[in-house]
């Protein structure tokens, strides 16, 4: 039997979820009347044509730091009117941004009518990560003697995820199967994709990285971002037969059902959440806020599931990081982040660049609300 429930997703900080194009180039979009305009390529070789600029533009094209709104501005060419033709979607300029039309950007997802919206895999690989969590954090054999296993044999650190993986999610026997995305827990659930928000509903602004609490200009990007409070929702379904065919093999489950399942997402997400408090409280007078992880934790208190979605999450939320020992995170550092140092580690963190002397804020913190009735 099928049970599907149905969820209200409210982003209680700045969001973005990277679509299946990484940037923007500043030859694609035009900075007009404090907006983004992604442009119609198709519309712009019509308009470069009409105009008898065409060879002209593809000799300046090739020139380094290629501006479109430049161009257009040098050739007296932008209009509200080409504004409104050339428009593919657009996004506002986050408040006291600078933005000249010179940066890359890097876009949200969006469905085949430019709507951005959130795929159901990211809030699936979000929960995938808390169970993955829960998991190691219970069981010292997989954590301690299977970890430390293939540290030893030096594998990659995907080969070393990847075989975690199956360990703890394909580790069932179903129909004579094992180790297999058949016999994967997480089949029993589908998430599906959020509802889309409106064409033109997102803004642009600058994530700054912040490396040992200073900023770090040179890695730092221009992204599109959903603000907070602009809900969506989505459906989960929750496959019970399926579910009881696990219980019948015998091997402890990683959940209880569904019920339990978001319990332990919700508590992985606060874990995390706690974390970020204790490493704000070492900080004195810094410009991140040092109260929003504490402002977090009481807003959601017995108010829905919480979760950390999408870009800008760094280690703690997006792996295993703090199931692990201090002598397995110590081993983890020298393997696999040599560049680090030992005394601040995690050393980078993303935030969105607010105006001045306004504190900086995290990414992809959300909170899920079930739709009764």
């Amino acid at each position: 039997m099928l049970k599907v429930h149905k969820f209200r997703l409210i982003p209680l900080s700045p969001l973005h979820i990277g679509g299946r194009f990484q940037a923007l180039f500043p030859f694609e979009y035009i900075i007009w009347e404090g907006k983004l305009i992604v442009i119609r390529e198709d519309e712009v070789g019509k308009l470069l044509q009409r105009e008898g600029l065409l060879n002209d533009f593809l000799r300046r094209f090739g020139e380094s730091a290629f501006s479109l709104t430049d161009y257009l501005k040098e050739r007296r060419l932008l209009s509200s009117e080409l504004v409104e033709e050339l428009t593919l979607y657009s996004c506002l300029l986050s408040p006291g941004i600078s933005l000249r039309g010179d940066k890359r950007i890097r876009p949200f997802t969006r469905d085949a009518y430019q709507r951005p919206y959130i795929p159901g895999t990211a809030i699936k690989g979000a929960m995938r990560t808390a169970l993955w969590y829960h998991a190691m954090k219970s069981d010292d054999e997989l954590r301690e003697k299977r970890l430390k296993q293939l540290l030893r044999e030096r594998k990659r650190k995907e080969r070393i995820d990847d075989e975690l993986d199956k360990d703890i999610f394909e580790g069932y026997r179903l129909r004579n199967m094992e180790r297999s995305p058949n016999t994967d827990i997480l089949r029993v659930i589908k998430v599906g994709d959020a509802q889309p928000w409106e064409r033109d509903s997102l803004y642009v602004g600058e994530e700054e990285t912040l490396a040992n609490d200073k900023p770090r200009p040179d890695i730092s990007i221009y992204l599109e971002y959903q603000k907070e409070e602009e809900q969506t929702s989505f459906s989960l379904t929750f496959d019970e037969e399926l579910f009881q065919k696990f219980k019948e093999t015998g091997r402890r489950l990683l959940f209880d059902g569904l019920e339990d399942f978001l319990k332990k997402v919700d508590a992985f997400y606060r874990e995390v959440a706690r974390e970020e408090v204790a490493r704000e409280e070492e900080k004195k007078g810094e410009k991140v806020s040092r109260d929003f992880y504490s402002r977090l934790l009481e807003k959601t208190k017995d108010a829905g599931y919480l979760l950390r979605i999408g870009w800008g999450g760094g280690l703690p939320s997006i792996t295993i990081w703090l199931a692990l020992s201090q002598e397995l995170r110590e081993t983890m550092r020298k393997e696999f982040f040599k560049k680090s140092r030992r005394d601040k580690f995690p050393l980078t963190r993303r935030f969105l660049k607010r105006r001045d002397k306004e504190p900086y804020a995290p990414f992809g913190w959300v909170i899920l609300k079930e739709v009764k009735g």
